[in-house]
Order: structure tokens, then C-alpha cells, then sequence
């Protein structure tokens, strides 16, 4: 059960470190030129790709970064950031 646990907790690290990262270095920059595009940050560099679709994005991210998870979030509209849940773990989202 612990495990679990730690997945969460380390999702909502990846949200909250996700969601400063995009108010504090990004927003204004991108909101200029990339309104209503995706952008996918890895929370431990800083690192982000954008794209105007999401499925397409989220399949960039998972080359670029690899297996860990990453912070996504429509640009100019941050009611539903999201993050990558592992596709092992829950693809369904993905095609929903």
C-alpha cells in the first residue's frame, strides 16, 4: 500500500513543481505566441516541448524524457494541468 502512496505523493510533487515552473519562467512567454497549444515541462530540469496537440505532445515527452513523469498543461488555461500517468500503469486516459 506504501507504494501507492508514493506514487501519489510523487504526482502531486510533479503538479505543484509543474505548475511553478510554468507560472514563474513560462506563461508570459508562451502565452504571447502559443495561446491554446500544449506544453509538456520535466519538472527536474526545466526542460518543456510544446505542441498543439496533446496525444501528439504527450508521445514527443515520453521520447524526450523518458520514464518518469511530466507536468502537461493547456496553454492559457490552467483549470486541467494534468500529468503523465506511467503507460504500464493506466493508458486509458490516453484515449479517452
Amino acid at each position: 500500500m506504501s507504494h501507492m502512496g508514493n506514487i501519489y505523493k510523487e504526482q502531486a510533487e510533479v503538479l505543484t513543481k509543474g505548475e511553478h515552473i510554468y507560472l514563474k519562467n513560462l506563461k508570459e512567454e508562451l502565452e504571447k505566441d502559443h495561446l491554446g497549444e500544449y506544453v509538456a515541462i520535466d519538472v527536474d530540469t526545466g526542460i518543456y516541448i510544446l505542441d498543439p496537440n496533446r496525444l501528439a505532445l504527450v508521445k514527443k515527452a515520453q521520447a524526450q524524457f523518458g520514464d518518469k513523469l511530466f507536468y502537461t498543461v493547456q496553454i492559457g488555461n490552467l483549470s486541467e494541468p494534468t500529468i503523465n500517468f506511467r503507460e504500464r500503469q493506466n493508458v486509458s486516459w490516453i484515449f479517452t
